[in-house]
Formats: structure tokens, C-alpha cells, sequence
């Protein structure tokens, strides 16, 4: 008896995680998130889209090179500390931080970064 009540309360969390997947991994937005160890955890359409390339477990300090990081002008490639997820991870709250993107068989897209951490 104990178990069917656990089932049926899992369920809809459950769903509202599904919801929540299909939300995030479709928003016009590039959206990516990291773990407590900064490990990328989330990396939807957009951001794989932009990117040209897909999520993978490197350090953040491979970020850079492998994602074509790039200053608002797109000259300079960033350094880890300037990274926006890296800032937000250590603290800072970044809001709408300039930079560009220069992935590889891709337009150089010029984009607005947001984010903290929680």
C-alpha cells in the first residue's frame, strides 16, 4: 500500500520535471548551466545551435577555445575569469554581459549573457 501512494505522488513531479526539460531545452534563448563542481550539466537547442557543437566535459578553462569565446568585439578570446558562467559561479550576478561567439561553419553571433547562481 505504502508504494502505490509513493508512485502516485512521484508522478507528478515527474511530469512537471518533463515539462520543465521540454521548456528549457526548446526557450529562443541559449541556455547553460553548470554543476557545483562547474561541470555543464545543460546545453539546449539554442546553445548548441550557436556553438555549433554540442555539450562536453572539459574544464572551464578549455571553455574558451572549444566554444569560441570571444570580447564583445570579437577579437580577444576570453580568458576563464571573464567567462559569464564562470562569473556567475563565482558569485557575481551578470547581467546582459557582452560577448561573442565565433564557432566554427557558423555566423559570429554577438550576444548578451545573464545569469547568477543558486
Amino acid at each position: 500500500m505504502k508504494y502505490y501512494f509513493r508512485k502516485k505522488a512521484e508522478e507528478p513531479l515527474r511530469q512537471q520535471e518533463e515539462f520543465n526539460r521540454i521548456l528549457l531545452e526548446n526557450h529562443f534563448d541559449g541556455i547553460i548551466a553548470c554543476d557545483s563542481n562547474m561541470k555543464l550539466i545543460l546545453f539546449n537547442n539554442t546553445a548548441r545551435e550557436w556553438q555549433g557543437v554540442d555539450i562536453r566535459d572539459i574544464p572551464p578553462q578549455e571553455w574558451s577555445s572549444y566554444y569560441d569565446l570571444y570580447d564583445a568585439e570579437g577579437v580577444t578570446i576570453l580568458s576563464t575569469e571573464q567567462i559569464p558562467l564562470v562569473r556567475a559561479f563565482n558569485g557575481e550576478l551578470i547581467n546582459q554581459v557582452g560577448m561573442t561567439i565565433k564557432a566554427k561553419n557558423q555566423k559570429m553571433r554577438y550576444v548578451n549573457a545573464s545569469g547568477g547562481a543558486f
